[in-house]
């Protein structure tokens, strides 16, 4: 989700005139070379039912949002399983 939401906000940008093609090019190269780096877990029901349990949790405190419960509940359960 984290690579939809950083494409995301780099058209996004480019669509309000605040990074020219060039620029976008650039940084959604750079960030592809990065995304080696990252620890990319499946959007699975697990996943979904520790989110659903987080929005529930926190929904109405915090107003949790959905991507961010999706987020936070793929963390949860790797932390869960000792990854970090």
């Amino acid at each position: 989700m984290a690579r939809l939401e950083f494409t995301s906000a780099l058209y996004r940008r480019y669509r309000n005139k605040s990074l020219d093609e060039i620029k976008l090019q650039t940084a959604t190269t750079y960030f592809e070379k990065q995304l080696v780096s990252f620890n990319i877990e499946p959007l699975n029901q697990l996943v979904i039912d520790e989110a659903e349990l987080l929005l529930k949790k926190y929904g109405t405190e915090y107003g949790l949002r959905t991507q961010d419960a999706l987020q936070l509940g793929t963390y949860s359960l790797m932390s869960k399983d000792g990854v970090s």
